[in-house]
């Protein structure tokens, strides 16, 4: 356009040049005739080389944008095969939940697990798409507000937001995985309760019976301490066998990460471990205080 400048043609016909409203065989000043033809050679010509420019550019961001999607498509498949194998997942917990059944720990550690690997692969895109668009903007081949770039922010938005749900997701997933473990802890609890609650009300009527016979001044025979002596031995191996299987299930739960230590879940636990310790300790005595008093009889 400098070109076009340097020939000295005033803006009255510089104006008609651009708007394509001169005729030049009008012109009758020689002189002036040539100034107009050289100015306006110059000027489709420079019109030319920003008609190339702007085609080159529009190349350029095109250029810019396929490189962009090209990173969407590699990581949509990524993504798409995690969520496959969520899916899978989430239906056998669903077949449990129809069965009224608990889901295994394993479950939640595989969803946690592929949640966690989604995750990283939503950061990884964020940072190659971020990385993109950033080199295309100061590579000059994406403009800042261009309709190119307004739709490479917007598909980063969406990577951002993603991120978010899948940090959601892995919070949902990790209370499940408690939920889980504590119910798993209390069904093997309840299931112990309801054996032992039958042996210790067998001795309690037992030791009632006892009662009524040494307060009306008798004394009981051996068969009915050898009577309590077996029901206090079942009693002490079923204190003992649910001790054992919840401690077993307390630190399986703590060794996979499914409880805290000093979290809600660690501390009714460990309550109720100490409570079968306690509950088993009481049966030993009064096992050995039977045999004692079996003893004073023969």
């Amino acid at each position: 356009m400098q070109k076009a400048e340097s020939v000295g043609l005033s803006d009255y016909y510089k104006d008609l040049v651009a708007k394509g409203g001169l005729s030049i065989e009008n012109i009758t000043d020689s002189t002036l005739k040539e100034q107009i033809k050289t100015y306006q050679e110059w000027y489709e010509k420079a019109l030319g080389c920003a008609d190339a420019v702007s085609d080159l550019q529009d190349k350029l961001a095109e250029l810019a944008k396929t490189k962009f999607d090209s990173i969407t498509a590699q990581y949509e498949a990524k993504t798409q095969d995690i969520d496959h194998t969520v899916n899978l997942i989430n239906g056998e917990l669903e077949k449990a939940e129809a069965l009224n059944q608990i889901a295994g720990e394993s479950f939640y550690h595989a969803l946690i697990d592929r949640e966690q690997a989604k995750l990283s692969t939503l950061e990884q895109e964020y940072s190659e798409k971020l990385s993109a668009l950033r080199e295309a903007v100061f590579g000059g081949s994406v403009e800042t507000g261009s309709q190119a770039w307004q739709d490479m922010k917007a598909d980063i938005d969406s990577v951002t937001e993603s991120i978010q749900k899948s940090e959601r997701q892995l919070i949902d997933y990790e209370k499940s995985l408690r939920e889980t473990a504590a119910q798993k802890f209390d069904s093997l609890e309840k299931q112990f309760e309801n054996a032992v609650d039958l042996i210790t009300s067998e001795i309690s009527q037992a030791d009632k019976q006892l009662s009524l016979i040494e307060e009306a001044g008798y004394m009981a025979e051996e068969s009915f301490y050898r009577s309590l002596i077996e029901a206090q031995k079942a009693n002490v191996d079923a204190l003992a066998r649910e001790y054992s299987t919840l401690s077993s299930s307390f630190a399986e739960a703590l060794d996979s990460g499914s409880i805290t230590q000093f979290d809600e879940n660690w501390y009714q636990m460990t309550g109720s471990i100490n409570s079968v310790e306690d509950a088993l300790l009481s049966a030993q005595e009064a096992l050995l205080q039977y045999g004692n008093s079996l003893k004073q009889l023969q």
